[in-house]
């Protein structure tokens, strides 16, 4: 038995001895990583979550993948932030020690990966995680519905593939049809020019043999002037013959050429014009992106096709309001530029979350955020996305107060209102024009949002009637509001 730990002892050191370097390795990466920033930070970041993934440092890896998402989100880098939200599921849901409230916020994380993502394999693997996940906590909807999105996206990647193959392998006939009729082309004009080459050597030589006769002639005097005219004559023919069938010998030559320069030109010509083609397309995208993040869909389509779009009125419709409180002791504590980037980081949040659940962003004033659901086209079951919409912000922004605790920042907290009600909506302006919504329904949720309480969602008895099966809320009682006397309200707690 002492023989046996003698001879193990060595092999156990050997093992070891490269994963303590490795470990020491990844702390002085992560303590390395916090002096980069931007692109090289990110990168890093993630590389480092991965690394502490496969070494099973869960807590690591998960802190490294939210350091890579905050600094993505900064840098405005949606890949980025799709990849550390996948990573950090995947840390969190390999803790053996993960409940169910924690697992509904890993979901939430990779149906954000998702919405962020634009690589397929990224999608695809998030959707295999939420497939597993659903299948252990046992919803079989869910489960299902995950699978069907998988083969959507399994199937447009092989049919992208496909088409790309398609492309290439038509590009690469064009190419081989062009290649052999250059090659016969060629083959047909250095034939005639081998063809010509020759006659005019077996020319060249009769020509010397007919001028050595004619010097011999001369010489010996034994033919007469006839004869010797006569000669001459047939000399400056065969001399013509040979002019004229050097000139076609250039004339082809040049031909050649020509007919070479004219395929090069065209073909050049031919990648120009794809390449001109793809330059418009992409200027034509970026035209309607840009349009899209101004006006709704519907109503930018409307607008592209009539050069104008109509008000509608909508029966149901509900106005989320908010509102950041203390605004004004914040500002003090901040120079401009940190200021307009800490509002413009939030804002971004908001934008994400309201397009995640289906809403329109209407407009920022000053501090304030202002995102209706139940429009351009409706939608009854508007309250509840606003309302999830709402619990969502509130959740982003309690995490933010926590960061920012802990670096010794200042923060930010919000007040949160909604109401339900019928309102109108349309674009105005003529230069900078602007969506945007009429009506009290647009008042009453203002006066939600000034009379709530900071860090809270306060919503009206329209509103509370329309998502109390699917809320708990506490009912706060009439609250008196400017202009509107008492109102009924209620605080929303959290969903079902």
């Amino acid at each position: 038995m002492k023989l046996l730990r003698f001879l193990l002892l060595p092999l156990l050191i050997a093992i070891a001895a490269p994963l303590t370097a490795q470990s020491g390795d990844l702390e002085t990466r992560e303590a390395q990583v916090k002096e980069l920033s931007g692109t090289a930070l990110i990168k890093e970041a993630l590389s480092l979550s991965e690394a502490f993934y496969l070494a099973r440092k869960l807590d690591k890896s998960a802190e490294l993948a939210q350091l890579a998402y905050w600094e993505a989100s900064k840098q405005n880098d949606p890949a980025g932030m799709a990849k550390a939200l996948n990573q950090e599921a995947k840390a969190q849901l390999a803790d053996q020690n993960t409940r169910p409230a924690e697992r509904l916020r890993i979901i939430k994380k990779l149906e954000e990966s998702n919405s962020l993502a634009t690589d397929p394999n990224l999608k695809e693997e998030n959707l295999k995680i939420l497939r597993q996940i659903y299948a252990q906590m046992g919803k079989t909807r869910e489960v299902r519905e995950t699978e069907r999105e998988l083969a959507r996206l399994i199937t447009e990647k092989n049919r992208n593939l496909e088409e790309e193959l398609a492309a290439a392998s038509q590009e690469q006939q064009k190419m081989k049809t062009l290649q052999q009729s250059l090659v016969q082309t060629l083959g047909e004009r250095e034939d005639a020019i081998q063809s010509m080459t020759e006659s005019q050597a077996k020319a060249e030589l009769l020509l010397a043999q007919q001028k050595s006769i004619l010097d011999s002639l001369s010489f010996l005097k034994t033919i007469d002037s006839l004869a010797l005219a006569q000669q001459s004559m047939e000399l400056k023919e065969q001399e013509a013959i040979l002019r004229e069938r050097d000139a076609q010998r250039k004339f082809l030559l040049a031909l050649s050429a020509l007919g070479v320069v004219v395929f090069i030109g065209l073909f050049l010509r031919f990648i120009g014009v794809r390449r001109h083609n793809r330059e418009i397309a992409a200027e034509k995208k970026r035209s309607d992106d840009l349009l899209l993040n101004i006006l709704p869909e519907k109503v930018a389509e409307e607008l592209k096709t009539n050069q104008k779009a109509s008000a509608q009125f909508f029966d149901s419709a509900s106005v989320l309001f908010v509102d950041f409180a203390g605004f004004s002791q914040f500002a003090a504590k901040l120079p401009p530029d940190e200021l307009v980037e800490t509002l413009d980081f939030c804002f971004k949040e908001f934008d994400r979350i309201i397009v995640r659940h289906g809403l329109e962003k209407i407009k920022t004033i000053g501090d304030a955020y202002m995102a209706a659901g139940g429009l351009p086209s409706p939608d009854p079951a508007n309250p509840g996305r606003v309302v999830e919409a709402a619990l969502d912000i509130k959740e982003f922004l309690d995490s933010w107060k926590i960061s920012r605790e802990k670096e010794g920042k200042p923060f930010l907290r919000a007040r949160i209102g909604i109401h339900t009600g019928p309102l109108v909506a349309g674009v105005v302006g003529e230069k900078k024009f602007a969506y945007d919504i009429w009506g009290d329904t647009v008042n009453v949720a203002s006066r939600m949002e000034s009379s709530g309480e900071s860090g809270k969602i306060n919503i009206s008895a329209s509103t509370y009637e329309s998502v109390k099966d699917d809320f708990i809320c506490k009912q706060r009682g009439k609250i008196p509001t400017k202009n509107l006397g008492d109102m009924e309200m209620y605080f929303v707690e959290k969903k079902k």
